[in-house]
C-alpha cells in the first residue's frame, strides 16, 4: 500500500516537472547577453506580460519595432502578402511562455532584426489560445509554444522553427525560408 503511494507520488512528479520544463527547455543562449537574460530569469526578475488579444492592443502597448499585422485572421494577412509578393512570418506564442516574453521584449524591440523582417516579410503574431490560435494550431500541428513559421502567400510551410530565437537565429531561419521559396 504505501509503496504504491510513494510511486503514483514520483510518477506525478516526474510528470509535472516535465510539463512545466517543456517550454522554457527551448530557450537555448546563443551569446554571452543572451546568457545573462536566462540568468536573470533565472533569479527571479519579473517578466511583464506582453501577450494579451487582439493583437492590435498589443501592439500599441510593446511598441515593437516589427511591424506585425493587426488582422484578426491569417486569411486577411495571406492576401496582403500575395499583393507584396512577400512570405509570411507567424509567430504562435502564448501569454503563460517565458521564452514568448523574452522575444517580445528584446527581438521584436530590436530595430536591426525589424527592418530585416519588415522589408522582406508580413509579419504576424497570433496568441495560441485565443482567437484562431487553437485552429492554427491544429492546421500547423504545433507543439512547441512558441513556433515560429515562414508562409507562402497560400499559407503553406516554407519553413517551421520549434522553440524560442534571439536576433542571429532568428535571421538565419528567415533566409532559409527566404531561400526555400526561391528553389
Amino acid at each position: 500500500m504505501l509503496n504504491s503511494k510513494i510511486y503514483k507520488f514520483v510518477l506525478l512528479t516526474t510528470i509535472c516537472v516535465v510539463l512545466f520544463q517543456s517550454c522554457a527547455k527551448k530557450l537555448t543562449p546563443k551569446t554571452a547577453n543572451d546568457s545573462e537574460k536566462v540568468e536573470n530569469i533565472s533569479k527571479g526578475e519579473e517578466i511583464k506580460d506582453t501577450v494579451r488579444p487582439p493583437v492590435s492592443f498589443m501592439i500599441k502597448e510593446k511598441n515593437f519595432a516589427f511591424n506585425f499585422d493587426e488582422s484578426q485572421e491569417l486569411s486577411a494577412v495571406l492576401d496582403k502578402a500575395t499583393a507584396a509578393d512577400k512570405l509570411v512570418f507567424v509567430d504562435i506564442n502564448a501569454k503563460w511562455c517565458t521564452p514568448c516574453k523574452l522575444m517580445q521584449r528584446d527581438v521584436y524591440t530590436h530595430e536591426e532584426t525589424a527592418a530585416y523582417f519588415n522589408e522582406h516579410f508580413i509579419n504576424y503574431m497570433v496568441d495560441a489560445d485565443t482567437l484562431e490560435g487553437p485552429d492554427l494550431r491544429l492546421i500547423y500541428d504545433i507543439k512547441t509554444i512558441p513556433t515560429l513559421l515562414w508562409l507562402d502567400n497560400k499559407g503553406r510551410v516554407v519553413h517551421k522553427k520549434e522553440g524560442a530565437c534571439y536576433h542571429a537565429e532568428l535571421i538565419r531561419n528567415a533566409e532559409i525560408a527566404l531561400q526555400t521559396k526561391k528553389n
